[in-house]
């Protein structure tokens, strides 16, 4: 290390790692924010078509087309499938051991 980047080395670079920490750091913000907005479409889109299935199933319900019972152990049924099971990589005991849940256990549920 010579004299003059001895005697400006410690200002200048710390300058310039400032410099650079600052547009990573807008960087990321700028990604964070644009996530943040991606997530919160998707959760738009998603209670929109659980809104639109509640709806259809409660048409359903209504024609006589199908019950509620018959709707959600025909779900439970699909949930609980080999083929499911094989989509998901996961074997029965995986299955059991994590608790999968049925995919539509409130088809009816007013609170979400």
């Amino acid at each position: 290390m010579g004299f003059l980047d001895y005697l400006f080395d410690s200002d200048f670079r710390q300058r310039e790692d400032i410099n650079r920490q600052s547009e990573s750091i807008g960087y990321t913000q700028s990604k964070v924010y644009k996530l943040e907005n991606r997530i919160r479409t998707l959760e738009t889109k998603l209670s929109e078509t659980r809104l639109g299935c509640k709806i259809l199933l409660e048409v359903a319900v209504e024609k006589g087309l199908i019950t509620e019972e018959d709707f959600l152990k025909r779900m439970q049924d699909a949930s609980g499938s080999s083929s499911k099971r094989e989509r998901r990589g996961l074997s029965s005991q995986e299955m059991q051991a994590r608790q999968v849940e049925p995919l539509v256990p409130d088809a009816l549920d007013d609170d979400q």
